[in-house]
């Protein structure tokens, strides 16, 4: 066994973002302070190789609109999901993660970050079965009362998962 990592890229946006971009090539998101927004990710099914006994994990990059910054405050990330069964049976999740930026944060220095769902990673194992149609939404939640970042926030389109293949080579098509 070992990790691989797939892309999912962005379909369409929600609520209130500008788009951006990371550097001057990598399309991005900008959310503004007291406001919610983020993406849809395009619906996807899991790849053949994904071991769905062990657990999953989805990395976004992220950097604030603004030049270096001594943030204070926290950031409301929730991530909200829906798997399509093979039974055509719907099942709904969503979580919130409270991320608290580095006490430094660089102009145009994207963090990489793990959204945890408190458990190390995003998906429990046994989240998802093989044969399952899955989409995902992502967004910061700057209206609630629990995101207190004063910044804009900057976000790639693409999101990394990262997961267990059961194959010791590439196995996936």
């Amino acid at each position: 066994m070992s990790i691989a990592i797939a892309t999912l890229n962005e379909i369409r946006s929600f609520g209130s973002v500008t788009l951006s971009a990371l550097g001057s090539y990598l399309a991005a998101y900008a959310v503004g302070a007291n406001n919610i927004g983020g993406q849809y990710l395009e619906p996807f099914r899991l790849p053949n190789c994904f071991d769905v006994s062990y657990p999953a994990s989805l990395y976004i990059r992220i950097l604030t609109a603004t030049g270096t910054i001594v943030p204070s405050g926290q950031i409301l990330l929730t991530t909200a999901w829906t798997r399509v069964l093979a039974a055509a049976t719907i099942v709904d999740a969503t979580f919130n993660y409270l991320w608290t930026p580095p006490a430094v944060w660089p102009a145009n220095q994207p963090i990489r970050l793990l959204l945890d769902n408190g458990s190390g990673h995003t998906f429990d194992a046994h989240a998802f079965k093989s044969d399952d149609l899955i989409g995902i939404r992502h967004v910061r939640n700057g209206v609630s009362v629990l995101d207190t970042f004063l910044y804009t926030t900057i976000t790639a389109l693409a999101l990394e998962l990262h997961y267990t293949s059961r194959c010791k080579v590439n196995c996936c098509p």
